[in-house]
């Protein structure tokens, strides 16, 4: 203890400086645990709004991503519904070709608007009724009728010399 107060009283005041030193060391010692303490509190305080974050954003993930599913399968269903509509349409161009021999822009110009569907309906399966009511129909009609004329033909030609000839015999035999 070199320069040591050696007064009486001296070493007492130097113990005293010595204690009210180490107060103000461990107050300020305090002071920074409190101070980090704030911070501990405070980066725990981060932390647990961090982690609210983290499984909020996660939430949120899931709920997109599960979205993002359900979009996928909608659009998957209505291109679905999309081709089938198409296929439709072109079975009922190929009909109305087939069936009618009209194009589509032909069959819009004579179309006629129905204002009553339903009663339009009842009315077309009438007519198909009476069709079927026909019976089949004779492929083989217009050969029949061909041979048929020309038979024809030939038997009102054959009544026809006939007819000359009976006339010829009666004007010679009258004359």
């Amino acid at each position: 203890m070199a320069g040591a107060d050696r007064r009486p009283g001296g070493e007492e005041r130097r113990h005293h400086r010595e204690i009210e030193s180490l107060h103000r060391q461990a107050e300020q010692l305090r002071q920074e645990a409190a101070g980090s303490g704030d911070r501990g509190v405070s980066a725990s305080g981060r932390e647990g709004r961090g982690e609210r974050q983290q499984t909020e954003l996660r939430r949120q993930s899931r709920d997109k991503a599960e979205e993002r599913e359900n979009l996928g399968r909608e659009a998957a269903r209505l291109e679905e519904k999309c081709a089938a509509v198409r296929k439709e349409n072109d079975d009922v161009l190929r009909r109305l070709l087939e069936e009618y021999e009209l194009t589509r822009s032909e069959a819009e110009a004579v179309a006629v608007p129905v204002e009553d569907p339903a009663r339009a309906s009842r009315r077309l399966a009438e007519l198909k009724n009476q069709i079927r009511a026909l019976g089949s129909v004779n492929v083989e009609a217009i050969e029949e009728y061909k041979e048929v004329s020309q038979r024809y033909e030939f038997l009102s030609a054959q009544v026809e010399d006939v007819e000359t000839s009976k006339r010829s015999c009666s004007a010679s035999s009258a004359s």
